[in-house]
């Protein structure tokens, strides 16, 4: 296979034939990395080619991957310049960062020495780009077991703090239910309670209303007797007669127990027979003129300018004028000192509403719930404790109901709702 004196044409190596040769080159396969590539290549490379010095190296950083005879990257280079004869040069570019090939033979090389490094340096780009690949193949599923390993690890965190909020969820719900269930007890309680004192209270105004009304009969028919001869009296004596203011204080006082009989009657009392209806404003309007004299000289002002409109309810007129009396007489003691009366209407649901606020003392809430409690008063020696007592039995004789509001030093609100005539008609 030799030519012409002191050339080769087949590399001189320990390589018996070209074919085992190109035996020789099919080995180059994929590494591990590329440096265990390269220094295999190349040890090839020195059997096959005869190799005195070799370099493998990177071009842009100068670094050297394999060297045998070469010191530095600019050293193989002069040597590539100065016996271009003898080195074979080659540049891999397999898609990563190129590297460059300078292998000096031992002799000048012919062309089909060079051809068969070309298919050295192709085969060695082949398996340099396939373990590039294989090595990026590698980190990214490095990365993506990483990757997978902290996804799996969110997903136990997140699904420890899932469980964690629904456990937590669980006895929200349990804390709520079991305070819904207290709650409903708590207002079943609450509710039975107000309907044994209501049912008691209606009890007790019923049997006080029958041995009340009991008292009055008895005392009435006397009691009219005293009033004719004390009247009797009176206008026989003088009128200077000495001893007539005494004649005159007993008069009071026998009105004073005619007015409490009279109130007695109430609570016995059936409701009369005759027109069971009343005018809302005919009788606002009643009562105002019937205390507009007393209630001026006190300081006391009535506003019913918010009463609009006659509005036909369901209470006898005569009942309907009594509580709003009472009312009114009330609030006037609770205004020593003056102050106003405003009176506000509204109809809405088949019911009339009737508000009478004052700009009085108010009442206490400890007291709130006792003041339609009969013979219960405020100023001990000075009313009989049954004005409120009339009202709430006359409204709920009628069908209606009463409502309080009040705050120390800001005043009493009565809220009367009666049921509208013209609902039952």
């Amino acid at each position: 296979m030799s030519e012409a004196a002191g050339q080769v044409e087949v590399p001189t190596s320990p390589v018996a034939s070209e074919l085992t040769a190109l035996y020789e080159i099919s080995q180059i396969t994929v590494r591990g990395s590329e440096e265990e590539l390269i220094t295999d290549a190349m040890e090839r490379a020195a059997r096959i080619f005869g190799l005195r010095r070799g370099a493998v190296m990177d071009p842009g950083s100068r670094a050297v991957l394999w060297s045998r005879g070469f010191f530095s990257a600019e050293q193989a280079r002069q040597a590539a310049g100065g016996l271009p004869a003898r080195v074979l040069e080659y540049e891999l570019c397999s898609g990563g960062r190129p590297l460059r090939i300078y292998a000096e033979c031992m002799a000048p090389v012919k062309l089909r020495c060079r051809r068969l490094f070309l298919v050295f340096a192709r085969q060695l780009e082949q398996a340099l780009a396939a373990t590039r690949n294989l090595q990026a193949l590698e980190a990214a599923q490095k990365e993506l077991r990483a990757h997978r390993a902290h996804l799996e690890e969110l997903v136990k965190q997140r699904t420890r703090q899932l469980e964690e909020s629904y456990r937590r969820l669980e006895r929200e719900i349990e804390q709520r239910q079991r305070a819904e269930r207290e709650r409903r007890d708590l207002e079943q309680k609450a509710s039975e309670a107000r309907e044994r004192e209501l049912l008691e209270r209606a009890n007790r105004l019923s049997s006080l209303g029958m041995v009340a009304a009991g008292i009055a009969h008895e005392i009435n028919n006397p009691l009219q007797g005293i009033q004719s001869h004390l009247w009797a009296v009176s206008k026989a004596l003088p009128a200077d007669f000495p001893r007539r203011r005494s004649l005159e204080m007993v008069e009071q006082g026998v009105k004073t127990i005619a007015e409490l009989v009279r109130q007695l009657l109430y609570f016995g009392a059936e409701s009369s027979g005759g027109r069971r209806v009343a005018d809302s404003r005919r009788g606002v309007e009643f009562v105002c003129r019937l205390v507009e004299e007393e209630f001026n000289k006190r300081g006391i002002r009535i506003d019913s300018s918010r009463v609009v409109g006659s509005v036909r309810v369901c209470i006898p007129q005569r009942d309907f004028i009594q509580v709003l009396l009472n009312i009114f007489l009330n609030a006037r003691e609770a205004m020593p000192h003056g102050g106003t009366i405003t009176l506000a209407q509204d109809v809405a649901g088949g019911w009339c509403h009737l508000t009478v606020a004052d700009t009085g003392v108010g009442i206490s809430r400890k007291l709130l719930s006792r003041i339609f409690t009969p013979f219960f008063t405020t100023r001990p020696g000075k009313g009989t404790g049954l004005g409120l007592s009339v009202v709430e039995s006359l409204v709920r004789r009628s069908g209606g109901r009463v409502d309080v509001e009040s705050e120390p030093g800001r005043g009493t609100a009565f809220h009367i709702y009666l049921p509208l005539a013209d609902r039952r008609g």
